[in-house]
């Protein structure tokens, strides 16, 4: 659950970092903005919010050295502001949690860890276009944004439901 609450609460920042930096509601969600990297504590908050989620989904399988360093990546997101460096480590972890779906996938052979694999590889293709198209100044491609959603969607899809 700390995964889906920290990713929750990276995209609040965002949200806000985006609508600032586009100068129309087209640039807040392509990369129609170019110009020089506006890095704030939104943008930086947004960041180490979801290494640190991307840090407790590896904790959660099983890799204590894999959830440490996205925890410790988290920090780092304030001591260094490079954008492309951030971006970079959030494609290693999406990654690493991806192989892990998709292997815990071939061991079980179930409906729902195929769901699971297919949302953290659509989260994976999402990041990795967020950090090979990356423009200056943009607030990310329509196409990473729409992969990056739809994966989420399947994971969060798999959430327990509260009984009554």
């Amino acid at each position: 659950m700390w995964f889906y609450g920290l990713f929750a609460a990276s995209l609040v920042p965002m949200a806000i970092w985006a609508a600032q930096v586009g100068e129309s509601i087209d640039d807040a969600f392509s990369a129609l903005h170019s110009g020089a990297e506006v890095v704030n504590l939104l943008l930086l908050g947004h960041h180490a919010l979801l290494l640190a989620s991307l840090g407790i989904a590896g904790l959660a399988f099983s890799a204590r050295r894999v959830g440490s360093a996205g925890l410790a990546a988290a920090g780092l997101a304030f001591f260094e502001p490079s954008i492309l460096v951030l971006l970079a480590l959030e494609v290693i972890l999406t990654l690493y949690l991806a192989v892990r779906a998709v292997q815990n996938y071939m061991e079980r052979r179930s409906p729902r860890a195929l769901q699971v694999a297919t949302g953290f590889l659509l989260f994976f293709i999402g990041h990795l276009s967020f950090f090979l198209f990356h423009l200056p100044g943009g607030a990310g491609i329509l196409l990473g944004n729409m992969f990056a959603l739809v994966g989420i969607v399947l994971l969060v899809q798999l959430l327990p439901r509260p009984t009554t």
